[in-house]
């Protein structure tokens, strides 16, 4: 089986072929269920996506680089259900951390040069942890269900440790920003949630995500646009804005207006949100993917 998305990571496209493994599971959960949900095109459309950047994540895009390999331990994250993998980058002497919460498709390799910065130009070390069905881990079903489960597990390592929560800043990217107000929420101590190119919500968000990343069909987009009973189960999802009207936690978001797979008004709708925003950074280039911009800008807000 060939498997080529159309996902741009770091400027460049990854095509995999996975021929000797067996597709992912990828089921994504909504708060009701219905036989017409579980035969809803879109919602299937939508999980056969969800399958494909399982995959995509799959490939380690590179090893760990040399100004990271000597601080950089690969750590097991283990409960009942599923061992998972992290990175803890850390030189032995730090005791804040910024939790990096990566975005679909991809997996911790993919944001080396935001670790190197941040391990370099400020006081914190890094902890990135790669969700079950990601990266190196186990092939496994994924719900927003199991990446609550899996990022409780990250922050329940870092308490272990000894940090304190409110010298853990959280920053989550793309979906990674769902991901990351949902752990805030649940965990209002927590010392700052950063948002970087976050959807609001995917019944905001889907039309446009979905064109942009050509993951439907036109009439698939079609569909989805105009009869309301096919998006229900869809819209259910990944509601950042909704957990960030019940935050206190200090937020920023930062996002690019040449976004094409989220566009720059998510930022602001989401910005509305926040009960404690301390700040809007819209940047005119960089789109959807990690560059020199959006690091520099977590730079000063960490520095």
């Amino acid at each position: 089986m060939r498997i080529q998305p159309n996902y741009n990571i770091n400027n460049r496209i990854y095509a995999y072929n996975d021929g000797k493994s067996t597709p992912f599971k990828a089921q994504i959960y909504s708060p009701k269920k219905s036989i017409f949900t579980r035969i809803n095109p879109g919602k299937m459309y939508l999980q056969k996506m969800f399958e494909r950047t399982l995959v995509i994540s799959r490939a380690r895009i590179q090893p760990i680089i040399p100004a990271l390999i000597d601080i950089t331990k690969e750590i097991p994250l283990n409960s009942k259900k599923k061992t998972t993998y992290a990175w803890d980058i850390n030189d032995g002497t730090r005791k804040k951390y910024a939790l990096i919460l990566h975005g679909m498709s991809q997996n911790v390799s993919n944001l080396q040069p935001l670790y190197k910065e941040i391990t370099e130009k400020t006081d914190f070390a890094v902890f990135a942890p790669e969700y079950r069905g990601f990266g190196k881990n186990p092939k496994s079903v994924v719900s927003t269900k199991t990446f609550a489960e899996d990022t409780a597990l990250a922050l329940e390592y870092l308490k272990k440790k000894g940090i304190k929560q409110e010298n853990i800043y959280v920053i989550g990217h793309s979906l990674g920003g769902y991901i990351a107000s949902q752990l805030v929420q649940k965990n209002p101590d927590l010392g700052r949630l950063i948002l970087v190119s976050s959807i609001d919500s995917l019944k905001k968000d889907a039309t446009n995500f979905l064109a942009a990343k050509n993951s439907a069909s036109p009439a698939i987009l079609y569909l989805y646009e105009h009869f309301k009973i096919l998006r229900s189960p869809i819209e259910r999802l990944f509601k950042t804005g909704d957990c960030l009207k019940k935050i206190n936690t200090p937020i920023d978001i930062i996002h690019s207006t040449n976004d094409t797979v989220v566009k720059s008004i998510s930022a602001e709708r989401i910005a509305k949100k926040c009960k404690n925003l301390q700040s809007l950074h819209l940047l005119k280039t960089g789109g959807h993917a990690w560059d020199n911009q959006k690091i520099n800008t977590i730079i000063s807000i960490l520095s």
